[in-house]
């Protein structure tokens, strides 16, 4: 990663925005602390991973077109956290665990502030503009196949499942028939391996869907009665054994 040169004392972090006809008269006010709480925000948890502790007191608000700078009391810790944070940002760097939300966080206000704005991230004299890796675009509409639990039924006037998927960021809703919500009743709280026609959004989060068909997964119990009922049909003398383990030793000596 090549590094820019930024005219900050060494005990100054900050984030800078350019474009034309940026100023502290003319700035959006939200997009800006946006960016900046978000970004600070990530520094921060980037030391405390790291087991430091950084401070980041007095905030300076330039026209220069806009930089919100702050103070910190641990230089070397604060200008390898932001670096850091800057290629989780970029998506360089993977996240890492328990970031994911901050870096999201982040990401967000990046691809929310105005289109013609430059964003720079600046520790004493490192600096680097910031620019986000091109997201993979997944389709927007798919048919899926997940296992998934039943959290929470709707019925009238609109049947809806509630469902959480382990493969899935979020807890998703699902349309579905008056019959498979009655069906889905038996399996409340319970694992399903369901088909269904889903809607994503630019994130790859379900945002609605139709429930298409399901079936409940086997626990332990269904699989003893199925045994059983195999037993019952396919070998009846064992029907009656209670103990077929032991059963099967005796029979082998």
């Amino acid at each position: 990663m090549s590094d820019d040169k930024s005219n900050l004392p060494e005990n100054i972090i900050a984030l800078e925005v350019n474009g034309e006809g940026v100023s502290v008269e003319t700035v959006d006010v939200p997009a800006l602390l946006e960016l900046a709480a978000s970004f600070f925000a990530l520094v921060q948890a980037n030391a405390k991973e790291e087991q430091k502790s950084i401070s980041l007191n007095g905030i300076t608000i330039t026209n220069k077109c806009v930089q919100i700078s702050a103070h910190t009391n641990n230089v070397a810790v604060a200008q390898f956290c932001t670096q850091k944070t800057h290629m989780q940002i970029s998506g360089e760097l993977p996240s890492s665990r328990g970031m994911t939300d901050l870096i999201r966080r982040a990401q967000t206000s990046l691809r929310h502030a105005p289109p013609d704005w430059s964003v720079v991230y600046k520790a004493g004299t490192w600096s680097k503009s910031i620019t986000l890796a091109q997201k993979k675009i997944r389709p927007m509409r798919e048919m899926v196949s997940l296992r998934a639990t039943v959290n929470k039924l709707n019925g009238a006037p609109h049947p809806n499942a509630r469902l959480q998927s382990p493969t899935e960021q979020h807890a998703f809703t699902l349309k579905a028939k008056k019959e498979q919500i009655k069906r889905l009743g038996k399996v409340i709280l319970a694992e399903i391996d369901l088909q269904a026609i889903v809607q994503r959004n630019s994130d790859g989060v379900i945002e609605t869907g139709r429930l298409l068909d399901f079936e409940p997964v086997n626990t332990i119990a269904d699989t003893m009665l199925e045994w059983q009922t195999w037993y019952k049909t396919n070998a009846i003398e064992w029907d009656g054994v209670k103990d077929i383990e032991a059963e099967l030793k005796a029979r082998s000596h």
